[in-house]
């Protein structure tokens, strides 16, 4: 045992660095580039290589995307232990009428606590800290204080409305911008961000950019223990905290 475990930890991280370098590809819009790298990642058994492997064949991403490949990466990263990808490809499954599989793909995902499969299933949520939200939304919210957050419906994008309607006081989390509404948007649903997350056009600079943020904080202090929870590579993207008036005042124009 104690020669295989430093093999495993080799694994672990080389996935790890494959995984990061494929979302930095995909943020670049290179999905090719994405595809590569996830498909090593994948090789090392990383779940969440094979769910956005999915996506890229679900969205038509890449050159000979396919619907059958989608639902086999979706499948693999169930069968792997990732409760999105099982709760995902359930809501596939529904569109085609296969409920038994759906069925069956939902209650794993709401034994394993994932919280969508669970409101669906009309099953009582779990504690926070035994449900299961998909990749970067799981990582967020380590060390959040649950109290300190804005409950919003999971399943709408959050925008500006919202923003306006939470304290001048409160603070956030500015996460990263994109130059089209569609890709925050592709990436909120990547990552299972709709809880917590919403975002707004800028334009306040020559090339406006849709600016997206992560939760509502009463203190700054409470948004820091949130950050500080975040892992290496959320960190590599630079969120910052700002106080949400500031976001308001962008958003009216001030």
């Amino acid at each position: 045992m104690l020669a295989v475990l430093p093999l495993c930890m080799t694994f672990s991280i080389l996935a790890s660095v494959e995984y990061s370098a494929g979302m930095t590809s995909y943020m670049n819009s290179d999905f090719d580039a994405a595809q590569r790298q996830w498909l090593k990642a994948a090789d090392l058994n990383d779940p969440k290589a094979m769910f956005n492997l999915g996506l890229l064949h679900e969205r038509q991403r890449i050159s000979g995307a396919s619907e059958a490949r989608a639902d086999h990466w979706f499948r693999s990263a169930g069968d792997a232990g990732y409760a999105p990808a099982d709760y995902h490809l359930a809501r596939r499954l529904q569109l085609r009428g296969l409920d038994a599989e759906s069925d069956a793909l939902l209650r794993r995902a709401a034994a394993s606590g994932f919280l969508l499969a669970q409101e669906q299933l009309g099953i009582q949520p779990q504690p926070q800290a035994n449900r299961q939200e998909s990749g970067i939304a799981k990582e967020l919210t380590k060390q959040r204080p649950e109290s300190s957050v804005s409950q919003v419906d999971s399943r709408n994008y959050q925008g500006e409305r919202w923003i306006l309607a939470q304290l001048s006081g409160a603070w956030t989390i500015q996460m990263l911008a994109f130059s089209e509404e569609a890709k925050v948007r592709n990436f909120i649903d990547d990552h299972g961000l709709h809880r917590n997350a919403a975002y707004f056009l800028d334009r306040s600079q020559s090339t406006p950019l849709f600016k997206l943020i992560y939760g509502a904080y009463a203190t700054k202090q409470e948004a820091d223990a949130a950050r500080s929870g975040f892992t290496s590579q959320l960190k590599e993207h630079g969120p910052w905290l700002r106080p949400i008036k500031g976001v308001q005042a962008i958003i009216k124009g001030g």
